[in-house]
């Protein structure tokens, strides 16, 4: 046999020296080294046994959160005073968009913003896992982690621009390939990150490199958020690998429209979390709105459209904008709340700060009665 036998089995004992006989159940794969007796090393494709909820996770999870996306990308001066408010405003998180081509990079953007901000989370929404080698993206999210003193979230996605693959010279492959290719990326960050004891069986990334040094500032782990809301494959890549999910209305950020639709992403995130052995509320359920705008009264709306929303967003966010006074805003977050989302990512484009402001001031404070209301009356229920 190879030198490294996995072998799918249901069920196995796992002798630890000094520990003893431990059960593990579920879909794991044992690594037999020759010349070794019994099994030493566990290499899962599902989440470890014992599943740690980050932080984060739970933090988020207590209160209705908020953060936002994108901002006045390609202007640093600017960007930078607009995530500085964003912190001072009280957000949870500020996420920059992967695509290099037409907009500043997603990495070197949260490595500067790493140096200016000092509480909120910095996120990728979403790296995608084709345009960096893993070991590269793996060094990138160590740094950033590290200079923002553990601030980093890393949400990744499989890519769904062909244009933009083309014009990197990046083949574009199936749903399908890019889907097992995200499952093997994440594998490779999580053994280069030094969480788990081997690489995933190469496929689609030839790499070699050891376990990266030093390893994540915060602990237990650099939380993932995976983008999308596939039924079949995404919501179990989540349930598998990550601590959050995110889905949003428009065809770009999972095409989950309404309640009812929100609804059975959540039950079957639930099922697939069961299925890995993870409590449901170890995952964060985030969600997006693409994009965002809001004016103090619904006259100035147009107006604000027009100057800080780009003509292609508008063009291709036509049907999934959300624009509105403060009054028209609470409500589509309540409906989200209400559905089961717990944590809510707004694009916000150009450097509209009345948008933040009266999001911070007006529109979080009343969801967040809102939710408390809700958690009141179910208690006495």
């Amino acid at each position: 046999r190879s030198e490294i036998d996995r072998r799918p089995i249901p069920e196995y004992r796992a002798h630890t020296s000094g520990i003893g006989d431990q059960l593990l159940d579920g879909p794991f794969s044992v690594l037999v080294r020759p010349g070794v007796e019994g099994v030493v090393m566990v290499a899962s494709a599902a989440s470890p046994p014992g599943w740690v909820t980050h932080p984060w996770v739970e933090e988020s999870a207590a209160d209705v959160r908020f953060g936002v996306a994108n901002g006045p990308r390609g202007d640093w001066p600017a960007l930078s005073e607009f995530v500085v408010a964003l912190e001072e405003l009280g957000f949870d998180s500020f996420w920059s968009s992967d695509h290099p081509v037409p907009s500043a990079g997603c990495w070197t953007t949260l490595a500067g913003l790493a140096a200016t901000t000092k509480r909120i989370r910095l996120g990728s929404l979403v790296a995608c896992v084709y345009y960096q080698n893993p070991v590269v993206l793996a060094r990138t999210a160590l740094d950033v982690d590290a200079m923002s003193g553990g601030r980093l979230v890393v949400g990744l996605g499989i890519g769904d621009i062909e244009r933009e693959f083309v014009q990197m010279g990046i083949p574009w492959r199936s749903t399908p390939e890019r889907q097992e290719a995200l499952d093997e990326a994440i594998g490779l960050l999580r053994y280069l990150w030094g969480e788990d004891p081997a690489p995933p069986a190469p496929k689609h990334f030839a790499v070699s490199a050891s376990p990266l040094q030093p390893g994540p500032a915060q602990l237990p782990r650099i939380p993932l958020l995976i983008a999308g809301g596939g039924e079949k494959v995404t919501l179990r890549q989540v349930a598998q690998h990550a601590d959050a999910s995110n889905f949003g209305e428009h065809v770009y950020t999972g095409g989950v429209q309404g309640e009812e639709a929100i609804g059975r992403r959540i039950a079957v995130l639930d099922r697939y979390s069961q299925t890995f052995g993870r409590p449901s509320a170890s995952v964060l359920r985030t969600h997006t709105t693409y994009p965002l705008v809001i004016a103090k009264t619904a006259g100035y709306l147009t107006e604000k459209i027009e100057r800080f929303v780009p003509l292609w967003v508008r063009d291709l966010a036509r049907d999934a904008i959300v624009a509105g006074t403060p009054t028209d805003v609470i409500a589509h977050f309540e409906r989200l709340m209400r559905a089961g989302l717990q944590h809510f990512i707004a694009f916000v484009y150009g450097n509209d700060v009345e948008t933040i402001r009266l999001l911070a001031e007006e529109v979080v404070p009343e969801v967040r009665r809102l939710k408390s209301e809700t958690e009141t009356v179910a208690v006495v229920r």
